[in-house]
């Protein structure tokens, strides 16, 4: 039987623990998250810019080749990206941004002609797009100089950071609320399950649980 469900001015007490506690957690660990993921955003960033030669070539081969750099080519774009977007304004379908995001390929099955054209559709969206005040050196048809490579890589990255920072931090809240409970029921004698062992929830003996 649900207890206090209809009573949510029973709610408020814990409503503020939990506030405070999340507060207590975030400030100890998102600094040190932000700084791990910016530092792997540096990597990406300076890897794409290498593959580009620095931005100035966006094309079907690059992208054949590196599939794995376009979260970083998205954010170079002014306003950045959001990978909707650029399924939206390339025409592509989502499963090809997809799989280049996220395994860093190409869809096997898709034809090379087809391939070529939605690749090269995502490259024109890219360039048509780049903001010029991070690149200026592709608004000038010249080699960027080190200190405005420099410059472009700390500003993309501290983007790409941006973009995938929150969700990390999101996962790792949700595996401690995963842990709390675990920790509760455990301390009360139920026995935990593995998800191997459990085929139907509602069959699960009386004292077991399962976090997944």
């Amino acid at each position: 039987m649900p207890a206090n469900l209809n009573r949510p001015h029973r709610w408020k007490g814990d409503i503020a623990m939990s506030v405070d506690a999340f507060n207590r957690w975030f400030l100890e660990y998102a600094p040190d998250a932000f700084q791990r993921q910016r530092s792997r955003a540096a990597t990406d960033v300076r890897r794409a810019m290498a593959k580009t030669s620095n931005f100035s070539r966006i094309d079907s081969k690059v992208l054949t080749e590196h599939p794995g750099i376009l979260p970083t080519l998205r954010m170079v774009a002014c306003l950045p990206l959001a990978r909707d977007r650029l399924v939206g304004l390339a025409g592509t379908g989502k499963n090809l941004v997809s799989r280049m995001e996220k395994k860093g390929a190409l869809p096997p099955r898709m034809s090379s002609i087809q391939l070529a054209r939605r690749l090269s559709r995502i490259g024109s969206v890219v360039r048509r797009l780049i903001d010029m005040d991070i690149c200026p050196w592709i608004a000038d048809n010249r080699d960027a100089t080190e200190e405005e490579i420099r410059r472009a890589a700390i500003v993309v990255a501290d983007r790409l950071c941006g973009a995938s920072a929150n969700p990390t931090i999101r996962n790792a809240q949700e595996e401690r609320q995963l842990g709390k409970i675990k920790t509760w029921l455990t301390g009360r004698g139920y026995r935990p399950m593995k998800a191997t062992d459990v085929e139907e929830p509602k069959a699960m003996l009386a004292g077991t649980f399962l976090v997944t």
